[in-house]
């Protein structure tokens, strides 16, 4: 009877690499990523007088007081009241470092929530801002196009599709979210359609698209949903 030889003992790593080769998908459908969708900026804005800063900070602390968008703790209101009375009273010594206080306060503990509230609803964003008294910085102006969403051949996959780029170098960016308050970039494409697989039936998606020109993005383009089957 012949002998059959022992296989040599391989290390860990040797062992691994000693194995078939698993091919991989030629694309990623998600990336987990979280990405906020950032359509507007907003800003305060202070004048340069002194009376102009005092009316201006009123004007904001109205807005953000019972706000319908987003409720703001009474205790951060009555704080931003003290800053605008302590610049209002201060002396002529102290009333730029009052006014820093005043301008951080307002930057920290107001634009800031209201600007996170925007970037999770982009399509109410600029709404959002301005019912608390914000100014709009800038804005993406949204690409006037057909963007659709339909189920998918296989169970927990949904196509996208959007119109095509012009001649010059261009590529599609598509974002996804569970919920419209956290959103997941998905592989860009050259194309303009996209499969998303992965996701959970009876579930609802929503997805929004924007096209970059010569790496310009033309504008974030309104959120569309599904359910998925």
């Amino acid at each position: 009877m012949k002998k059959i030889k022992n296989k040599k003992k391989l290390g860990i790593w040797e062992f691994l690499n000693d194995q078939p080769k698993i091919q991989k998908p030629e694309y990623m459908i998600m990336m987990s990523v979280p990405l906020p969708v950032h359509s507007v900026t907003g800003t305060i804005e202070f004048p340069d007088d002194i009376q102009g800063r005092i009316d201006r900070a009123d004007e904001i602390l109205a807005g953000c007081t019972g706000n319908s968008w987003l409720t703001i703790d009474t205790a951060i209101i009555t704080a931003g009241q003290t800053t605008i009375t302590n610049y209002t009273n201060a002396v002529t010594g102290n009333r730029a470092g009052l006014f820093k206080t005043m301008n951080d306060y307002f930057q920290n503990e107001l634009l800031a929530p209201f600007q996170k509230k925007a970037d999770s609803d982009p399509i109410n964003s600029i709404a959002i801002l301005q019912s608390a008294k914000f100014k709009i910085k800038s804005q993406h102006i949204p690409q006037v196009h057909q963007f659709e969403v339909k189920h998918g051949v296989e169970s927990g996959t949904v196509e996208l599709s959007a119109p095509g780029g012009p001649d010059s170098p261009h590529f599609h960016e598509w974002m996804y979210s569970p919920d419209r308050i956290t959103w997941t970039r998905l592989r860009a494409s050259n194309v303009a359609e996209k499969l998303v697989e992965g996701l959970i039936p009876g579930e609802m998606a929503y997805f929004t698209h924007q096209l970059f020109v010569k790496e310009v993005g033309q504008g974030v383009s309104q959120i569309i949903d599904i359910r998925v089957n």
